[in-house]
């Protein structure tokens, strides 16, 4: 009687022990080995057949992927990116939370009251330099940010309401984006 005739042929009595009979049977038939030829191959119809495709790394192509490392491609978005959650208390320079940084080294300065500066050595490139901000926690709604690309080193940032004023960011979302 065949593996698959034994199966056909369980019933409820005595389930147990055909199981068993039939898990030894199938521990015991024997397989022959693949070929060892470096060739990857799996079982069809009862013998070896060689896989031709699949089981692989597919090939990820696009404008914004780097296959430099086939086996490990990254995705480029098509920018770089500085996330971060940025405050400021009296005269001191925003602190920033970094979310996500690609860009390069930044840092914070406090220039005027209301007036600080994002900088960089060369990294916000011309025309291709786009910030975002918001206000996440504010009780004036007059409250605003001025967020101006001043160079390819220096982004500026103004906070006041009717007039520039310290203390008015607190956690506010900012991202810079530079695109390739």
């Amino acid at each position: 009687m065949t593996t698959l005739e034994k199966i056909a042929d369980l019933t409820w009595f005595d389930l147990i022990n055909k199981l068993k009979r039939l898990f030894l049977q199938i521990d015991t038939e024997s397989l022959d080995d693949a070929p060892e030829d470096g060739l990857q191959y799996t079982r069809q119809d009862g013998e070896w057949t060689e896989v031709v495709s699949g089981g692989g790394i597919e090939a990820l192509t696009g404008d914004f992927v780097d296959n430099t490392d086939p086996l490990n491609p990254v995705l480029d978005r098509g920018y770089k990116v500085y996330s971060a959650l940025v405050s400021q208390v009296g005269t001191a320079a925003p602190t920033a939370i970094v979310l996500e940084n690609t860009i390069g080294a930044v840092n914070f300065t406090y220039e005027d009251v209301g007036v600080y500066r994002i900088n960089s050595v060369g990294l916000f490139t011309e025309d291709k330099t786009f910030v975002f901000n918001q206000q996440t926690r504010v009780s004036d709604p007059l409250t605003a940010l001025g967020i101006i690309v001043i160079s390819d080193s220096v982004i500026e940032i103004t906070s006041g309401n009717s007039a520039v004023s310290n203390d008015i960011m607190d956690k506010n979302s900012i991202e810079i984006r530079v695109y390739n």
